[in-house]
């Protein structure tokens, strides 16, 4: 019986992955996904020969990314196998392609990040049952930390209203997806590697990020359950005794002297 079910577990993720690529392949074809965001990649790299989602080249993404997957879930084996089959299908593979093509520097720039914003509507406009998002695709490729200080800079040197506010949105999208996804203050003090800052957090613009998420989380909750920035960084930072220690280092650094002693105050007060 115990071979049984140890069998049951090696082959699970093959037969899930099966399942997926079935279904996916059913709901979104290659060439379609090629024909959608051919322009884009062309965009990217001036029109060259070389394309970057040539048929080829995409087959064997699709190949990788399926080894990777299961190469992961094997290794995971023994958390059980609900948590595999739930990583295997919140994946989503085409964002994963589409992800490995980007280059933070290019696609932060306005009028790069306008064409993608509108190949990912093209996309979905046509693929009602397999949706991408542009915040998923540059999550997969960058990660939530990196993101969200390009962000905060796409923001502040946006060229047009128009290009301000689509950049707003992607924004708040980033936020409302770690509140769907169950998300803290804490919890996203954690996403965003804050802690491995030290004081230079004190001129980030991860802290600009961490505090609207406050506000997002504040918004519906009765005022003796909410939190605070402040309280945020005490707990991220492990005592006010540490963030203490921190402000008074920023003190002495003029790019992080003003948020520090901004910050000293309102935790002399709160004492």
């Amino acid at each position: 019986m115990r071979r049984c079910s140890t069998a049951l577990l090696w082959i699970l993720p093959f037969i899930l992955l099966a399942n997926v690529e079935r279904v996916a392949s059913y709901e979104l074809t290659s060439a379609d996904y090629v024909s959608t965001f051919h322009s884009f990649a062309d965009h990217q790299n001036g029109g060259t020969s070389n394309r970057l989602l040539r048929r080829y080249d995409e087959v064997e993404e699709e190949r990788a990314i399926g080894g990777t997957i299961v190469s992961g879930l094997t290794t995971k084996l023994k958390d059980g196998a609900s948590k595999l089959a739930e990583k295997l299908v919140s994946r989503n593979k085409y964002e994963v392609i589409v992800a490995a093509q980007l280059k933070l520097e290019r696609i932060m720039d306005s009028s790069d990040l306008m064409q993608m914003i509108g190949q990912v509507k093209q996309f979905n406009s046509k693929h009602v049952l397999k949706k991408i998002s542009v915040i998923g695709t540059l999550t997969t490729r960058y990660g939530d930390d990196a993101l969200a200080k390009a962000l905060v800079a796409a923001e502040s040197e946006a060229l047009s209203i128009k290009v301000a506010r689509q950049i707003q949105e992607l924004r708040k999208e980033q936020l409302t997806r770690w509140q769907r996804d169950g998300n803290s203050a804490d919890d996203v003090f954690k996403l965003l590697k804050i802690r491995g800052d030290g004081y230079n957090v004190f001129a980030s613009r991860k802290l600009e990020v961490m505090d609207d998420y406050v506000k997002l989380v504040n918004a519906n909750k009765k005022k003796a359950d909410q939190t605070s920035l402040l309280s945020t960084l005490i707990k991220g930072f492990g005592g006010e005794e540490k963030l203490g220690e921190l402000l008074q280092t920023a003190k002495k650094h003029s790019r992080t002297q003003a948020k520090a002693e901004e910050l000293e105050t309102s935790l002399i007060i709160s004492e």
